[in-house]
């Protein structure tokens, strides 16, 4: 993928203008390398001596929190320099674990609330064993901020993070998203990954089971994703998607999916069927395979996502309600006429 591929002006000034802002150099040759055109814009160090910063949440000019990945702690740093600690998890860094995401409600501070996306550890201290995690030691979390520190409010959701698939044998840690943005309307938006699932939110017939016919000795779907369960998203299975909640952690009554999943919990016989109901309506887009980029136009609205390839053909989306965005297997090549070529796998479900 390279700038040559933007066939006209436009185009190729969009293609430029996104690999310099989502810092994505295979997207340019070494021809036609992104320049700074505005002097107000520069790269320089802010502050030094963090570890493994993977966050940031400005509540001034000059003030914001950093997260750490593996430390599981968040640092208040003013003008350059970390003043404190605020708060400190007990997080699994494992893999792509730990202290991943933060966002300040639109509020802010008239509503001190300060919401973070990490992992836990079932040791009650930092841990980097991928074992050493609950079935869903994925959350989010509100903490209120009183000026000094942070303090646990309560929590939204838990999701899946415990990955030791008895078909696999691997034990894993990888795809859990992380990024959460409070949106122009108000509601918390959360990217999570498949969390190595292959469940009825990929982009798959109903889950793992046959996909090339015939195979008479496989189902065409509805297989059990794990030992766990599945392919329906329980709560151990909602994973690759995009969620979009209240800020208390309900689920939206406009939510593409919410009217679907009343029906299901409407007609459900079993605790099972009204956790699956309930899921799907905080589902905002599904199929996606996983993310550390998730951002808002501040002009037009608009919710972006950048998804991670392998090891090439990342993506950027433009994220509408109830977007499949393809995954698995499918994802981007290259860009098309004012999208990624991958908008071809992608399908829209009232």
């Amino acid at each position: 993928m390279n700038a040559q591929k933007c066939s006209n002006f436009a185009l190729h000034v969009t293609c430029t203008f996104l690999a310099a802002l989502f810092g994505l150099p295979w997207m340019l040759n070494a021809q036609d390398p992104p320049s700074l055109v505005d002097p107000n814009l520069g790269v320089r160090t802010l502050v030094s001596g963090l570890s493994q910063p993977t966050s940031t949440a400005f509540l001034g000019p000059n003030d914001l929190f950093v997260l750490e990945k593996a430390s599981g702690q968040v640092k208040r740093v003013v003008n350059g320099v970390v003043q404190s600690t605020v708060l400190d998890l007990a997080v699994n860094s494992g893999s792509e674990r730990g202290l991943l995401g933060i966002a300040l409600h639109p509020d802010f501070p008239a509503n001190p609330g300060v919401y973070l996306f990490w992992t836990e550890s079932t040791t009650g201290a930092d841990s980097a064993v991928l074992a050493e995690t609950p079935l869903l030691g994925n959350r989010v979390d509100r903490f209120t901020w009183d000026g000094s520190t942070l303090t646990f409010d309560m929590n939204l959701i838990h999701l899946r993070a415990f990955q030791n698939d008895a078909t696999n044998g691997i034990m894993r840690g990888n795809h859990d998203g992380g990024v959460i943005r409070f949106g122009p309307d108000g509601k918390l938006y959360i990217i999570f990954g498949d969390n190595g699932r292959r469940g009825q939110m990929q982009n798959l017939p109903d889950g793992p089971g046959c996909t090339t016919l015939p195979c008479p000795s496989i189902p065409a779907g509805n297989m059990p994703d794990d030992q766990f369960g599945g392919p329906e998203p329980d709560n151990a299975h909602l994973s690759g998607v995009i969620l979009r909640l209240n800020d208390d952690g309900s689920a939206p009554t406009d939510n593409p999916f919410f009217t679907a999943g009343a029906k299901r919990i409407a007609r459900a016989t079993s605790d099972l069927d009204r956790e699956v109901g309930a899921n799907l309506q905080k589902v905002f887009a599904f199929g996606v395979r996983n993310s550390f980029g998730l951002a808002f136009d501040p002009q037009s609205g608009n919710l972006w996502d950048e998804q991670n390839g392998d090891d090439s053909f990342t993506e950027l989306n433009r994220v509408e309600p109830g977007s499949n965005l393809g995954w698995g297997p499918d994802y981007g090549t290259g860009f098309a006429a004012g999208a990624v070529q991958g908008d071809r796998n992608r399908q829209h479900h009232d």
